[in-house]
C-alpha cells in the first residue's frame, strides 16, 4: 500500500537527485518501518487523484532555548510533472505549522 508506493517515489527522488549512488530498497523499507513506529519522526504523503506525487521527510527535536519543538527537514521531494503547483508549499505548511504552535500531526 503506502509504504511500498513511498519507496517506489523515493526511489524516483534519487534517481533524479542523487544518480551517481545505489538505491538500496531494502535500507529504504526498513528506514521506513523505522519511522512510522518512531513518535519523533515525520513522514506527510502528498496525493492527487488517489496517486502520491510528494513527501517531506524530517524530525522533530525540542527546541534548545525554550519549550517546544523544531522541525528538521532532512528530505523534501515533489514529483516533477507536479510541480510548479502548491504541492511543495502545501508540505511545508502542513510538517511546520502544527509543529510551531504545539499541535500534533498524528
Amino acid at each position: 500500500g503506502d509504504i511500498q508506493a513511498f519507496i517506489d517515489l523515493c526511489q524516483e527522488q534519487a534517481a533524479e537527485t542523487i544518480p551517481h549512488m545505489s538505491f538500496e530498497r531494502d535500507v529504504v523499507e526498513r528506514y521506513a518501518q523505522d519511522a512510522i513506529m518512531a513518535d519523533d519522526f515525520l513522514v506527510l504523503l502528498a496525493e492527487r487523484d488517489d496517486a502520491l506525487i510528494g513527501f517531506p521527510v524530517g524530525f522533530a527535536n525540542p527546541y534548545m532555548f525554550c519549550r517546544g519543538v523544531t522541525c528538521e527537514q532532512e528530505i523534501m521531494y515533489v514529483r516533477l510533472q507536479n510541480r510548479g503547483g502548491f504541492a511543495a508549499a502545501g508540505l511545508i505548511l502542513t510538517l511546520v505549522i502544527p509543529r510551531l504552535y504545539g499541535r500534533h500531526l498524528r
